[in-house]
């Protein structure tokens, strides 16, 4: 991925789920050899991809598993914690997600944004689409708040713990 990304720069190389490879090498569990390995080689190739105008973006949500020989300073420069959308977030991506489902006036968009504030945005796509198949499934011809509803409440609230809050790195 570095030598595509090198010959092809200017570039960015988004690495997602970096803990997948990049694990902790004193608590990786099996195949530590193999870890260590990996680790060196990904810390090998970010000075030659920077000097190559490579923009390396690393991307998890298990920050606490991540080798801390990739944490240290000089790695990555910047550290940025993204936090679940806050209730202003959800309704605008609300609105258009139900911009283009025929509804009817019982649909409160505001009611849902409070409700879904914090959590995933995959929650929220879940539950447009699980109230749109629950609507059809009923033989509605619109969308209804009760359907919307029903789908919220098939969607378990998920507690954030503070090591699982998602976190990039640039």
């Amino acid at each position: 991925m570095f030598e595509l990304a090198i010959k092809s720069a200017p570039s960015v190389l988004v690495i997602d789920e970096m803990e997948a490879f990049l694990a902790d090498r004193e608590h990786g569990g099996g195949g530590i050899h193999h870890r260590v390995e990996e680790v060196a080689e990904f810390l090998r190739r970010i000075p030659e991809a920077t000097r190559n105008e490579v923009l390396i973006i690393g991307m998890t949500n298990r920050i606490g598993m991540i080798d801390s020989a990739i944490m240290r300073r000089g790695r990555f420069d910047h550290v940025i914690s993204v936090d679940f959308p806050n209730e202003q977030e959800v309704g605008a991506l609300l609105g258009h997600l139900l911009a283009s489902l025929p509804k009817d006036a019982s649909v409160d968009a505001d009611a849902l944004a409070k409700a879904l504030a914090g959590r995933p945005l995959s929650d929220l796509a879940f539950v447009v689409r699980e109230g749109a198949r629950l609507s059809a499934r009923s033989g509605a011809d619109e969308l209804a708040q009760d359907y919307l509803l029903a789908a919220l409440r098939a969607t378990p609230s998920r507690q954030e713990v503070p090591e699982a809050r998602r976190i990039g790195f640039v």
